[in-house]
């Protein structure tokens, strides 16, 4: 299901579920990050992304494991992913994380893709997405915020989202 969404700025981006053959599409978008937005992701420096995380993070059943992407519907290019992971064993819980190109952070995509992922998850039955966050992170936490989430401090600069559904 593919559709188009106005940001606040007045441009559109184009949302749809991804599949495992985006594996490509993936990899190149995170070519395009910054070491800052790689670091704020994975909370420690990634030069270039290691084949076995792309197997696990393409490893996508709309279900349990759900990954939503953003593009620009004029180039094509990948500017954002959403996702979530169900944990084996739980079944209203799920892990989420989020991560849009540079050029395109600040401008709402982040939001319009997290309102996406919980619509999505809400459909699969999970009542409550957690994250994890870099304290230092203001953008982000500004974003969980707006979305409702609670923040709780965890450790080594590091903050737990809990998102009610």
């Amino acid at each position: 299901m593919r559709r188009l969404a106005r940001l606040k700025d007045g441009s559109e981006i184009e949302i749809r579920p991804l599949e495992p053959q985006d594996a490509e599409l993936l990899v190149h978008g995170f070519d395009e990050l910054s070491v800052r937005t790689r670091y704020e992701r994975f909370f420690t420096v990634v030069p270039t992304l290691p084949h076995h995380w792309v197997e696990d993070l393409m490893d996508i059943d709309h279900r349990d494991r759900e990954a939503l992407g953003a593009g620009d519907p004029a180039t094509g290019q990948g500017i954002g992913v959403a996702r979530y992971v169900r944990p084996p064993g739980t079944t209203e819980e799920a892990e989420f994380a989020i991560t849009i190109t540079d050029d395109w952070q600040g401008r709402g995509v982040g939001h319009t893709l997290m309102l996406e992922l919980m619509d999505a998850a809400r459909a699969n039955g999970i009542t409550r997405l957690t994250g994890e966050v870099l304290a230092a992170n203001d953008p982000m936490l500004a974003l969980a915020k707006r979305l409702g989430a609670r923040v709780e401090p965890s450790d080594g600069g590091v903050v737990h989202l809990v998102l009610d559904l």
